[in-house]
């Protein structure tokens, strides 16, 4: 199926752009997108059990114990325009929003190293409420395994 995909689109180039390509060309052409294709599939799954796993731990909040806050604080990245922003959300036993605290910064770093910087943020953070009564929650799976 690649190799016929591969004659179309170089039958396309020779017939709108006037590009003439040789049959080892076409054939190589093809084999590249289909080991390509296998290779984004073999990422593909490996993204997809790790997003399995944060999928089930994300669906579950569980609340904390009477007389207790939670912090869930969380980050993105945003790689095209060099920028950083994260959020930092405390909510009571019942799931009300208590206080939220959020930043954006054009910084370029890794997610897993944004990830880091919310956690201390957000300890300070909660350092200058006088919370000490305070369960703290994140989903970042490789600062968790860390």
């Amino acid at each position: 199926m690649m190799v016929t995909w591969s004659v179309w689109f170089h039958r396309n180039l020779y017939v709108w752009q006037d590009s003439n390509v040789s049959p080892a060309s076409i054939i190589e052409f093809a084999n590249k997108y289909l080991q390509d294709w296998k290779n984004s599939l073999l990422a593909f799954n490996r993204v997809q059990k790790h997003w399995d796993v944060l999928r089930e731990a994300s669906n579950r909040w569980i609340r904390p114990d009477n007389g207790r806050v939670k912090c869930n604080y969380d980050a993105s990245v945003s790689i095209d325009d060099n920028a950083t922003t994260y959020v930092v959300v405390l909510r009571d036993n019942t799931g009300n929003f208590v206080k939220g605290y959020t930043s954006f910064s054009h910084t370029k770093m890794e997610p897993h190293m944004v990830e880091g910087v919310v956690i201390q943020e957000a300890l300070s953070w909660l350092k200058s409420l006088n919370l000490d009564r305070v369960v703290t929650e994140l989903d970042c799976l490789k600062v968790i395994l860390t």
